[in-house]
């Protein structure tokens, strides 16, 4: 029996392969109709490590196993997942970030890992059907549709679907694609060894049933994280692909984008050539990222960061940043440990306070939007530094010119119901009228509305330029 291909494949420049063109995987964050790349970094630096343990060929004969072996193989991972030195020297020199926070990154990854097994037990069963998520209510749904030819999984954050798609790929026959973040950056090796020993004890030999596309260039392999979506990362400029484990350590990564693409702008980098990348990212790298950007910035840096943003969006003649969904977001990356408490304390309740840390340094928008439709983004507030078993997910709706989409994504079978709709912007007639529709236009189940709907003038630097905004109050998925 011919094993299912898994394609490991780098996204340079936007640029898509004729490989990768074979695989789609359907993504649970939007309508099942858009593709989701499945994330997963395999740094090029460790090429032949990888192809040696993962190897090659097609005469791979998979057997069925009982979903509950899997689940107890996955979750003692965490358990021998080693955190050596040479990871954490690796990890510095890739991010330029300090050592205290790349150590806090990989501590937080491991000890989350621990629960990951129990986590992925008490709500999904994973069966040759697919990936089912147990409701609160009892009954059981299909969480991702699989065909003969797709196979797809509910990120539980960067580190963990890969083992589990993997596995599950070698289930059902199914093929999966594999697309690099930098959340695996530290891990590659290891991840490449933990499938291999996955396999073997499921009775198989994965080292002859995976196929793996990896772009060959060892020269510029310590690069590729920056040239995927064309940030520079060398300690010079400082400018580090904050991947999304390292900015939960820092307590500011909470922004969950399709293809989780973010970046660190600390004190000390060259703001232009920050700005530069980080406009080139977001206008000519839209596969790798869904076109989305999530961009932390120093405050020492802001202003300078901000107008050196709007000037390359300006030279490219395409508008302003927000018309490429780029955030920009301040953290001070002087008082870290401030920083961690904030995010552990406002995570015990799922504030959106964590969305705008009090640290005196507010999360601005900049530019302005102009006629755009419903943008949807769900925000996972759990950090790894928070002990148990629990997502917190708050859903962001900017409306601007119709309610379609609105009513579609959010009757999407993915979301928890019943939400709570909330209302955030401009006290005015046509904000409440708009917010009061779309609730009417949903299903009753799917949304609480009345002395729940609060309204808020916030005074947010866009003063006015949005029509506003719409959040859902944080929703709890508790085991």
């Amino acid at each position: 029996m011919t094993s299912p291909s898994i394609a490991v494949q780098n996204y340079i420049g936007g640029r898509r392969s004729d490989t990768e063109s074979r695989f789609v995987m359907t993504s649970p964050f939007s309508t099942y109709s858009e593709p989701y790349r499945f994330s997963v970094e395999l740094p090029n630096s460790t090429t032949r490590e990888i192809e040696s343990a993962l190897g090659h060929g097609k005469n791979y004969r998979r057997r069925k196993i009982d979903p509950s072996t899997l689940l107890d193989v996955i979750s003692s991972a965490g358990e021998s997942l080693p955190i050596e030195e040479s990871e954490i020297a690796y990890a510095v020199k890739l991010t330029g970030l300090p050592t205290k926070v790349v150590r806090a990154n990989l501590m937080g990854i491991r000890d989350y890992m621990k629960h990951f097994g129990n986590i992925i037990r008490q709500r999904y069963t994973v069966g040759e059907n697919g990936v089912q998520r147990h409701l609160t209510n009892g009954s059981v749904e299909l969480r991702v549709p699989i065909d003969d030819s797709v196979v797809g999984y509910l990120p539980f954050g960067d580190l963990f679907p890969p083992i589990f798609v993997i596995s599950h790929s070698l289930i059902s026959g199914r093929d999966v694609l594999v697309r690099p973040s930098s959340s695996m950056a530290y891990f590659s090796v290891k991840l490449a060894e933990q499938l291999t020993e996955v396999a073997r004890k499921m009775g198989g030999d994965l080292s002859g049933g995976i196929n793996t596309v990896i772009w060959k260039s060892d020269d510029q392999s310590r690069q590729t994280n920056s040239e995927m979506i064309n940030l520079e990362t060398t300690p010079e400029s400082r400018l580090g692909f904050g991947n999304s484990a390292t900015l939960k350590a820092l307590g500011v990564g909470i922004a969950y984008d399709r293809g989780s693409c973010k970046a660190i702008v600390d004190e000390g980098a060259d703001i232009k050539q920050s700005a530069k990348s980080v406009a080139d990212g977001a206008l000519e790298n839209p596969l790798a990222c869904d076109a989305t950007r999530l961009v932390w910035v120093h405050s020492s840096v802001a202003r300078e960061f901000e107008e050196a943003l709007k000037e390359e969006f300006a030279k490219r003649k395409v508008g302003d940043p927000l018309e490429h969904d780029t955030d920009i977001g301040f953290v001070d990356f002087n008082d870290l440990q401030k920083t961690l408490n904030l995010v552990t304390d406002n995570a015990r309740w799922g504030s959106e306070k964590l969305l705008y840390p009090e640290v005196d340094i507010p999360k601005i928008r900049v530019g302005e939007y102009q006629g755009l439709p419903i943008i949807l983004r769900l925000y996972n507030l759990e950090s790894p530094l928070v002990r148990g078993d629990r997502n917190v997910y708050m859903l962001h709706v900017r409306h601007f010119d119709s309610l379609d989409r609105a009513v579609q994504e959010i009757s999407s079978p993915w979301l928890p119901h019943p939400l709570t709709v909330s209302y955030y912007g401009p006290e005015d007639k046509k904000g409440k009228e708009h917010t009061l529709e779309l609730a009417r236009r949903l299903p009753a189940s799917h949304v609480n509305v009345g002395k729940n709907t609060r309204v808020h003038d916030l005074a947010l630097p866009h003063q006015g330029k949005y029509p506003f905004e719409i959040w859902t109050n944080p929703i709890s998925i508790s085991s």
